[in-house]
């Protein structure tokens, strides 16, 4: 499954509602799923766009295109691998 993640993405309609994440209990957040990668650098991320950065600084923004790993349902989180990065 790819997850498509945006800054429009809405996570007061996503998987942690006012039900919790799944499993009938609260959410532990009150902004909704967290996204996470693990042991990835900035070659893993696949930049592109019209001039993809060689390295990733503060203030940089993309539009990330992930495969979802897994989610933890206790904490709302999902664990992404990268499929491609877009600069914006």
């Amino acid at each position: 499954m790819l997850a498509k993640l945006s800054r429009n993405f809405d996570s007061s309609r996503g998987v942690c509602d006012s039900r919790g994440c799944g499993t009938g209990r609260r959410p532990q957040t009150a902004d909704g799923p967290n996204f996470k990668y693990e042991e990835v650098n900035t070659g893993n991320l696949h930049l592109t766009g019209k001039q993809p950065p060689a390295t990733v600084a503060v203030g940089d923004t993309f539009r990330f295109v992930a495969e979802v790993i897994e989610f933890n349902t206790v904490q709302c989180v999902f664990r992404l691998a990268p499929v491609s990065t877009e600069t914006r």
